[in-house]
């Protein structure tokens, strides 16, 4: 970037007025490039993990003739963490660079953009820009108890119902980085290590029913039936200036589990060593980080009574809203209790010129009976 030397006379407006135009001139394109790469970050640059575990032996099933049904213990533990940009554009205001230089001001104040003529042949320009990277990451702990039994029985099947009551502990932890004041990427980190876990609590209440035949199965679930909610604290905005990104930090962040309607269907040949499953969520409900998912699935399997031929599962898991990612599947069983499944994308992602799927899943757990 190079500003001239201002050569005229600092009591005519039409010298002053030039001086102005070649300013802006010289910093509208180094303005226009940062602005670019910041719209970029916001829109293109996030990442998202997660993971989720049974703990050890869950869930458990106990079913017996004086309870009159199956009571299950479960108890699970799911974190996931997702960095995101939030834009700010730079801005530049020229209204009162004339009385600055009048003043004999070599530190030009353009709002956003400070620009030092101590050295006209090399000026130095200074963003001031809120542009962030705000990086959160949720762990949720779920302990539920539920309770089924079977509602009516005909020679055409059986029809069974439940419930689940759920105890959630949910801890949610922000970083917000200023772009403008990263040095490097060290600080990034040291930024998202010092951040605290604010936890909440909550209650939520399951309802399903499922119709069992000889060769098909037909269930239907509302999950967190009661909308459970949970509140963290804003962050500390003191280095931003008043606007969007300051009230969106600062505000609480609330993350309500909404209520889904789930749908499946599964059918069985003659021998049931072949299935066909599918699964449905009639509506979309947010993550903790305000995506929403709807997930569409299905899969064909192939299933084995023995303990040395494997059984077999393919299938396909779309993500009706929010990224409308898609997926293909893979599993196995092996031993008859060991199942392994892998999702693949099949959206594509370009990083440094490699082309590479969007997202990958893995699946691994044992069933047991005794």
């Amino acid at each position: 970037m190079s500003v001239p030397t201002f050569t005229g006379n600092p009591n005519n407006p039409t010298d002053v007025s030039q001086y102005i135009a070649a300013i802006q001139q010289a910093i509208d394109i180094p303005v226009a490039d940062i602005n670019s790469v910041l719209a970029t970050v916001a829109a293109d640059g996030y990442g998202k993990v997660f993971g989720s575990m049974n703990l050890p032996l869950m869930p458990v099933v106990v079913g017996n003739d004086f309870l009159a049904g199956a009571l299950v213990f479960d108890a699970s533990v799911s974190i996931a963490a997702k960095a995101v940009g939030l834009y700010d554009s730079i801005d530049i205001d020229f209204a009162d660079v004339q009385a600055q230089l009048l003043n004999g001001n070599t530190v030009l104040d353009l709002g956003e953009v400070d620009l030092d003529l101590s050295n006209p042949s090399a000026p130095i320009m200074t963003v001031n820009n809120d542009t962030t990277l705000l990086t959160r990451a949720a762990g949720v702990s779920e302990f539920a108890l539920g309770y089924s039994r079977q509602l009516f029985r005909h020679e055409a099947g059986d029809l069974f119902g439940g419930l689940r009551a759920k105890y959630y502990r949910v801890g949610m932890t922000q970083a917000a980085t200023r772009l403008g004041n990263l040095t490097d990427a060290e600080q990034l980190f040291q930024d998202i290590r010092n951040a605290e876990f604010n936890f909440d609590s909550n209650l939520g209440l399951d309802l399903g029913v499922l119709w069992v035949s000889e060769n098909y199965r037909l269930g239907a679930t509302v999950m967190n039936i009661n909308a459970p909610s949970f509140t963290f604290p804003g962050l500390d905005v003191s280095g931003y200036s008043a606007g969007p990104i300051a009230r969106l930090l600062g505000e609480e962040y609330v993350y309500t589990m909404e209520a889904q309607l789930k749908l499946e269907a599964a059918l069985f040949s003659s021998n049931r060593q072949w299935a066909l499953n599918a699964g449905l969520d009639a509506n979309a409900v947010p993550d903790p980080f305000g995506d929403d998912y709807q997930w569409a699935t299905l899969s064909a399997a192939y299933l084995t009574d023995s303990w040395w031929i494997p059984g077999a599962r393919v299938g396909y898991r779309g993500n009706l809203a929010g990224e409308k990612m898609n997926y293909v599947t893979l599993g196995a069983t092996l031993f008859k209790v060991f199942n392994v499944d892998l999702a693949v994308a099949l959206n594509d992602v370009t990083i440094d010129g490699t082309s590479m799927p969007r997202g990958a899943m893995l699946n691994m757990g044992l069933e047991l009976s005794f």
